[in-house]
């Protein structure tokens, strides 16, 4: 039994490290396809703006991980996922970095560093077993 939770223990660390990793490459992306300030990815955010500022101790922040790519930080908005601009770019650089293909119907859906990290995860996942 022992044996067993060590080896639960060592995947689940390598499942939360890898995702460490891929968010840390997505960000990257993100910032560079964006024209963004790496501070504008990170939970502090940078000076002045919503992220990491709590009125009266109450934290009504928007994660960057939930911002929208289009809403949020401007992206313009293809009117086919395959034409050159802001998200075409980003979703072809994601598919370079990580080695996958993200169809169309799945592009429309990724809308937010955190929809990406959790498919780009669950993609690689799915190719490994």
């Amino acid at each position: 039994m022992k044996f067993f939770v060590t080896i639960l223990c060592a995947v689940s660390f390598a499942v939360t490290s890898y995702a460490s990793d891929v968010e840390e490459k997505i960000k990257e992306i993100v910032v560079r396809q964006l024209g963004l300030h790496p501070c504008d990815v990170s939970e502090e955010g940078c000076p002045g703006s919503s992220i990491g500022d709590s009125s009266n101790g109450q934290s009504n922040k928007q994660s960057y991980r939930q911002k929208s790519f289009v809403n949020d930080w401007g992206a313009a908005v293809p009117d086919d996922m395959n034409e050159s601009n802001d998200l075409a770019e980003l979703f072809n650089d994601i598919e370079k970095e990580f080695d996958i293909v993200i169809p169309d119907p799945d592009r429309i859906k990724l809308t937010n560093i955190e929809q990406l990290i959790n498919y780009v995860v669950g993609k690689k996942n799915s190719h490994q077993q």
